[in-house]
């Protein structure tokens, strides 16, 4: 069973995974998950649509390429429960990289 952070005592339910706690402490593992490849219309130029996905946590993260090159990010895609309304405070950034020592540290 994986242990569980409590993030706010009086937010219950702000809890994150393992997975999370690993990842927003040492970011994600990312893995190839889709590529597709457009021509442009009278060019011989390829876009290459590139979304890649986390084999912790389940986010998805998307760009796109051109020679090779990234030329546009399109963001992030979290799960449900990876996000903290109004993000972290100092203290509970603090708490995720404690919970994450002593899950790794046995």
């Amino acid at each position: 069973m994986a242990a569980q952070l409590k993030l706010v005592e009086e937010s219950p339910e702000s809890y994150l995974s393992d997975a999370y706690v690993t990842c927003r402490t040492i970011n994600h593992s990312w893995d190839p998950y889709t590529v597709q490849v457009q021509t442009r219309q009278g060019s011989k130029e390829r876009a290459h649509y590139v979304t890649l996905k986390c084999n912790r946590c389940e986010c998805f993260k998307a760009f796109t390429m051109i020679r090779g090159r990234v030329v546009r990010r399109h963001g992030y895609v979290y799960p449900q429960g990876y996000l903290v309304s109004g993000g972290l405070s100092p203290q509970q950034k603090d708490a995720v990289g404690n919970a994450f020592i002593d899950l790794y540290s046995h």
